[in-house]
Parts: C-alpha cells; sequence; structure tokens
C-alpha cells in the first residue's frame, strides 16, 4: 500500500498542539497505519492509505479542518528528521 509523507500547517502552535489528539479522527476506516509527530506549528505524519482515492478523501478532510492553513508533500526523510514536540 503506499505510503505518503505530509506536513499539516496549523494557524500556529498552539492550534497544533490543541488539535494533535483530535485530527485527524480514530475512525478513519480507511488508513492502514499512520505514525505523525508534532513539530512547532505543524504535525508531520506517514500516511498508509489503500489507493490514491483515500488519500485524495484524507486531503478533503484536512480542507475542512479550519485551523489547516496548509498542507505539503514531505519525503519521508523529512519525516524522520523532524523534531517531535511534547504534546
Amino acid at each position: 500500500m503506499p505510503l505518503f509523507s505530509l506536513r499539516l500547517r496549523f494557524a500556529d502552535v498552539i492550534h497544533a498542539y490543541e488539535r494533535f489528539h483530535r485530527f485527524p479522527p480514530d475512525d478513519l476506516d480507511y488508513v492502514q497505519r499512520m505514525s505523525r509527530k508534532r513539530d512547532s506549528d505543524s504535525q508531520v505524519m506517514l500516511l498508509e492509505v489503500p489507493t490514491d482515492a483515500h488519500l485524495q478523501q484524507f486531503l478533503a478532510l484536512c480542507r475542512e479542518e479550519d485551523s489547516i492553513v496548509e498542507v505539503l508533500t514531505i519525503t519521508e526523510e523529512e519525516f524522520w528528521s523532524a523534531p517531535s514536540n511534547s504534546i
């Protein structure tokens, strides 16, 4: 299954902190596996979903979250090198 590396940038550090346990929701049945870290005003994540269509569904969910200002594709290396801030 495809593995996607993403950076979800929130409006600010406080939004990233407050939303960490609430976004993304736990009940997304199409997410096969997810690893994520909080990095300042962002969440960086490795997201495994079955198809590109499922990725588009996840990105649509990100667009609905008013505190997310940007979603960027990153490399897996960028994920692993990103710091992991306290939650």
